[in-house]
């Protein structure tokens, strides 16, 4: 508990040094650190070159901008990030599907009966400013992934552990709307590795070689891969010729998406919560204006 003495010294301090201080850290544990004082609640909340350090330490440069977008931008990039293991375009893995709010839409052939989700519609990630995301439901049991649109008609692609129902089991994410993010990697993160970047990037961004690529086989779109020691992830390769041999004529292909499943039981309901958290820390910074 802080001592009205310990918040006067903090109101004190030059913002100068406030701002040296938050940067140091990130807004999921800045923002609950923030408070303790008011003159720190607001740098937070309204200091742009704070919130503009922060992205570019999170995820690397982002050209000129003017000053108001810098805290909505670090926002949305949280959000929307692609974390393996975890979540991807803002959908946690063991998050119940129906938070996202899924719904059918003119694209969707009729509607799903009452028990059902829509197979393709649009959901809602609150936690980027409401923003809607095509999707496509897709089930366990398809070989391989018949029926699956092409990229450029979804967002994303969704399995639920339980068929039609339950939580989130598997994101694969089309659309550029996020970029890879590793806690334990910081130079992959401002590599802003996405879908449509190449396989060159891929691995350099992850500091491997093509030999660290292994394929599985293949879906509908392409080869389907993955990198050693990297849990967590898959992604599919461009398909060009239809082999399925990893070779140096790879590597300027492009990723036509990247599939994020959970490692094991265990981590799906774990980093479901550690996500979570921070996603609504950075959130709540928005709400609390």
């Amino acid at each position: 508990m802080k001592t009205r003495s310990q918040r006067k010294f903090l109101d004190q301090l030059p913002p100068e040094l406030t701002r040296a201080v938050l940067s140091c850290v990130r807004p999921a544990d800045a923002l609950p650190l923030a408070r303790c004082s008011k003159h720190w609640r607001d740098a937070c909340l309204s200091d742009w070159s704070l919130w503009r350090l922060w992205y570019v330490a999170d995820f690397g440069p982002c050209g000129i901008s003017p000053k108001h977008v810098w805290r909505g931008r670090y926002r949305r990039a949280w959000a929307l990030r692609i974390e393996p293991g975890k979540r991807a375009c803002g959908l946690a893995l063991g998050e119940d599907f129906s938070a996202y709010s899924p719904r059918a839409t003119l694209r969707t052939g009729g509607e799903a009966p009452y028990d059902e989700f829509p197979r393709r519609g649009r959901l809602t990630i609150r936690s980027a400013g409401d923003e809607d995301l095509e999707y496509y439901l897709r089930e366990p049991d398809d070989v391989p992934y018949v029926g699956e649109p092409d990229p450029d008609e979804c967002h994303v692609g969704v399995e639920l552990s339980e068929g039609d129902e339950g939580p989130v089991d598997c994101v694969a994410a089309y659309s550029n709307h996020g970029s890879l993010f590793d806690a334990a990697r910081p130079w992959l993160n401002r590599a802003g590795i996405r879908p449509g970047a190449t396989l060159r990037q891929l691995v350099a961004a992850f500091r491997l070689t093509l030999d660290d690529v292994e394929c599985w086989g293949g879906n509908f779109h392409g080869p389907l891969c993955e990198l050693d020691g990297v849990d967590g992830l898959l992604f599919v390769v461009e398909n060009t010729d239809g082999l399925q041999v990893v070779t140096e004529s790879w590597l300027d292909r492009a990723i036509v998406s990247f599939d994020v499943h959970s490692s094991s039981e265990d981590s799906a309901s774990a980093s479901h919560s550690d996500s979570d958290s921070a996603s609504h820390s950075v959130s709540a910074s928005h709400d609390s204006e």
